[in-house]
This record gives structure tokens, sequence and C-alpha cells, in this order.
């Protein structure tokens, strides 16, 4: 007499396999949820970090305070080339300004989503302090969130061109 399974043993066997299979593939999608978060927090590191180093070389550099206007656009002078920052959103953009009006270096940042970026001055200290904030647009998240970048003004000498009263 040959011996055969029966119909118990192989829906008990083929149960057991689907909540295996389930299990693994549960597994698999939360490893790839967890990997896409990573990569994403690593990335929006990466550029707010870019943005922070652009800004404070930009702030050390200028010779005068910036021009802040209220449609998102701060310039700062140098003496050479006009730095720009325009703040749309999410997205900052940086442009070097020639001195015949045309755009030397163009630069983008996408911050995170829901994020967004503001330039703001204190002139009440010498040398004048300016300040980059970048944070959550939802103000109950802002305070835990926010990342704020200060530069002084015109620290960076060898580019800036000094007046007869500063000299």
């Amino acid at each position: 007499m040959r011996r055969a399974f029966t119909l118990i043993e192989m829906i008990i066997v083929l149960t057991v396999g689907s909540v295996l299979t389930g299990i693994a593939v549960s597994l698999l999608v939360v490893l790839l949820r967890a990997e896409r978060s990573g990569s994403e927090h690593v990335e929006n590191s990466t550029v707010i970090g870019c943005l922070a180093d652009q800004f404070r070389r930009d702030v050390h550099a200028a010779t005068k305070p910036p021009e802040i206007n209220g449609h998102g656009i701060v310039r700062f002078a140098s003496g050479g080339p006009v730095v720009q920052y325009t703040i749309d959103g999410r997205d900052v953009r940086r442009e070097k300004i020639m001195a015949d009006k045309s755009v030397g270096r163009r630069e983008e940042y996408r911050l995170p989503k829901d994020w967004t970026a503001a330039v703001e001055t204190d002139a009440t200290t010498k040398p004048a302090i300016v300040r980059l904030t970048v944070g959550p647009q939802d103000a109950a998240l802002r305070s835990a969130h926010e990342i704020r970048v200060e530069a002084v003004l015109g620290r960076d000498g060898r580019f800036a061109v000094l007046t007869a009263e500063e000299k």
C-alpha cells in the first residue's frame, strides 16, 4: 500500500507556506521603506548642509547688509559680483550676477517637503549678523526641527573692499 497525503495535511502545509511568504514580503516592504526614508534623510541633510556652507561664505564675503525684499529675494554685495538668493516655497535659488547683469553661476537647493526658508538681519550687533532659518511650514513642528545658520557680515576681509572711514 502506498502512503499518500491527506487533504488536511496539504491545506496545513499550504497555509504555513502562505503565512511565511506573507511575513517575508511584509519584512521586505518595511526594509525598503526604511531604506528610502534613510536615503531621503541623507539627501535632505546634504542639501541643507551645502546651502548653509554657501550662505555663510556669501555673508562673510559681503561688504554691506543684504537687501531683503518681501518677495523672497535677498541680495549680497561684495565689491564684485552680486549674489542673489530667491526663496520660492521649498526652492532656494542662488545666482551670482556679474557687473553686466548676466548670471555667472546658478545653484538650486530643494528643501524637504513642506519646509521653507527665510533670511533676516540683526543689525543691532556690530558687525551685523545675518540668519538663514530653514524649517517646516507647520508651526507645531517648526520649533523642534528648525535649523538656523548664522553668519557675521563681512567676516572674510579677503573679498571686502574697505571704505575710507573703515580703514
